[in-house]
């Protein structure tokens, strides 16, 4: 009971204590929100500009290449992925590339300033054109890779019917946009006002109260050393 009394105690000289240092602790907050504010001010142009590619349709080629690695195509998503992936990288060195695999799209991300956004805009167009072309130039090669496995094993195969459902169920469109879905430019502040401002305030009373606290340690020792 006593030492449930005393714990009782020390929590109430703590507050109390607490309470007398509020000047410290509101002068201490001012100087970190103080930083803060500047930090904001000095980024306030900073944004991110995100993107999402959505993989529709796979090619001949790249199911070869995915089968041969995999030896099954349940891991296809990834393989044809790491692909785009690697060719994206090759075009730019503007956009960061990650692949998210539980919504099965390739995220394209970008952070810089403001007045540089038209840039940026301009790249992005540009990938989505050149990974179009890229996939299309694919599809044109696939009649050279079927011929390639033209023997009687491959027809019996499993992959060489997948390859030629592919092949032929894209003679059918000329358009080679429908093979990505790519989602509208997201732009967004690369540092969140209002986040940070309440993270500040949250960070700077806590921070404060513990260097009460380590004052307060501190002078209890430094008595007893006195005694």
């Amino acid at each position: 009971m006593s030492g449930a009394q005393n714990q009782d105690i020390d929590l109430i000289d703590i507050f109390f204590y607490v309470k007398k240092r509020k000047r410290f602790i509101l002068v201490f907050m001012v100087v970190i929100m103080t930083a803060v504010l500047l930090f904001l001010f000095a980024n306030r142009n900073k944004v991110t500009l995100s993107n999402n590619i959505r993989i529709n349709q796979t090619t001949p080629g790249i199911l070869v290449s995915c089968y041969n690695e995999n030896n099954n195509t349940q891991n296809g998503f990834v393989c044809q992925t790491a692909m785009t992936e690697a060719v994206i990288q090759q075009m730019t060195r503007l956009f960061h590339t990650s692949m998210d695999g539980k919504n099965r799209v390739i995220e394209l991300k970008w952070s810089g300033d403001r007045n540089q956004l038209p840039a940026a805009r301009a790249e992005l167009a540009r990938i989505h054109t050149a990974v179009t072309k890229w996939y299309a130039s694919e599809y044109q090669n696939d009649r050279t890779t079927l011929d390639e496995m033209s023997t009687f094993a491959a027809f019996n195969s499993e992959l060489y019917t997948r390859m030629m459902y592919l092949a032929k169920s894209r003679e059918l469109y000329q358009d080679y946009g429908d093979c990505f879905t790519f989602s509208e430019p997201e732009i967004k502040s690369q540092y969140p006002v209002a986040i940070i401002v309440v993270a500040g305030i949250i960070f700077s009373f806590i921070l404060a109260v513990i260097c009460c606290l380590v004052r307060k340690v501190t002078d209890g020792y430094r008595i007893e050393y006195l005694r």
